[in-house]
């Protein structure tokens, strides 16, 4: 059976757009596939840490040579990544913070991306090794980031996500947009704002 990893960002609990909109979401996609798995990752409680010294040069060190320390350092890198790649889908709330995404999806995504892992460099570029895979981004906003609004340099398609996180179209990615949609004002009402085409009968 299909897995689908659920990723949230916001800090905002019951009172967040994003977080309405994905367990909208989720819930349309159990519905749409029977007996399949949900993973849920709540980045706002994961406390993952900065990269530092010691997590480099354990990424850059071979597995197998790597010592208890820095198998240490990578062990919640691992998590991650298996989690990853564990999913057939992946949907991911990201409410606009500061013009950016949250830095815990940022920190998400650096634990993520790891050499040899689920990148590596060819002579073309980096090209990704997690494959046959689709990825959902809802994202939600104070503003408009479109590509006719003053915020475009910043909309999400330009942002962390789709540029480093599946490097070389790896996955099928699908962008839904909640504009203008500060959370006291949206009310119950947050989930008409998903297409019904969003929720897809996974195969």
């Amino acid at each position: 059976m299909p897995t689908l990893l659920h990723i949230d960002t916001s800090p905002l609990g019951d009172r967040s757009v994003s977080r309405h909109l994905t367990a909208a979401y989720t819930e349309a996609w159990r519905t749409a596939n029977p007996g399949a798995t949900v993973v849920t990752r709540d980045l706002s409680k994961a406390a993952i840490p900065a990269l530092d010294a010691d997590w480099i040069q354990a990424s850059y060190t071979p597995a197998g040579a790597r010592t208890t320390k820095q198998q240490a350092a990578l062990r919640l890198s691992d998590d991650l990544i298996a989690e990853l790649k564990a999913a057939d889908h992946s949907v991911f709330g990201v409410p606009m913070h500061n013009f950016s995404i949250p830095a815990t999806l940022k920190l998400w995504i650096d634990q993520i991306a790891r050499v040899e892992e689920t990148f590596r460099y060819e002579e073309s570029g980096p090209v990704g090794l997690i494959t046959g895979k689709t990825a959902t981004f809802i994202a939600s906003s104070g503003g408009t980031y479109g590509p006719r609004g003053c915020l475009a340099v910043v909309e999400l398609r330009r942002t962390v996500p789709a540029r480093r996180i599946w490097f070389h179209r790896c996955y099928r990615r699908r962008f839904l947009n909640r504009r203008r949609s500060r959370c006291a004002d949206v009310g119950r009402h947050r989930t008409r704002s998903l297409p019904q085409t969003a929720y897809r009968r996974h195969s």
